[in-house]
């Protein structure tokens, strides 16, 4: 039997553990905690250091957050996946995100740069592969005639590129000066 009084409480604990889970973290950015640094001067530290590898999309200083466009390129490298077998080229692009907050009298900056493959063609192959009948049941919307290119391109996450996440917190502390790493 389900106690009704506790379901609101419950409810509230999901939504919270959901919010908490968006926060940057060292599991899911590269954290660096600076002292004896204005958050404004490692905030503009911060956008020099990206834009040498990409461009910002969204700057805004009052939320402390930095997103870039992707930056795309061709890989000749195997993925281990089975179409490598074609050794066909694949495309994957670079997207960054980086939080700079102040956090108990700390500068706190979150790097995170996601690695993502193209991989539209075999997500459309699935659905085909595996129909139940060959008749053109399918809005235009979902045969990808109501909506552009770029918006039906499907992007896999494979990870993240750690490296160029070092990369980037070396260039911020090289801009800040006298600035203490915590």
């Amino acid at each position: 039997m389900i106690n009704v009084r506790c379901i609101p409480a419950t409810l509230m604990l999901i939504a919270a553990a959901g919010c908490a889970a968006r926060q940057p973290t060292k599991l899911n950015y590269h954290v660096l905690q600076l002292s004896d640094a204005p958050t404004d001067a490692v905030f503009d530290a911060t956008a020099l250091a990206l834009e040498e590898h990409f461009t910002i999309s969204r700057r805004d200083f009052a939320a402390g957050v930095l997103q870039t466009a992707p930056v795309e390129t061709v890989v000749d490298q195997p993925s281990g996946r089975l179409r490598d077998a074609v050794a066909a080229p694949r495309r994957e692009r670079r997207l960054a995100d980086v939080r700079v907050q102040d956090k108990d009298g700390m500068t706190q900056v979150s790097i995170r740069v996601i690695v993502q493959e193209y991989d539209t063609r075999a997500h459309r192959m699935f659905p085909l592969e595996h129909a139940l009948h060959d008749l053109p049941t399918d809005t235009p919307a979902e045969r990808d005639a109501a909506t552009t290119k770029e918006q039906n391109s499907i992007w896999r996450t494979k990870g993240r590129d750690r490296q160029l996440e070092e990369v980037i917190r070396r260039a911020v502390l090289e801009q800040v000066p006298g600035a203490t790493v915590r």
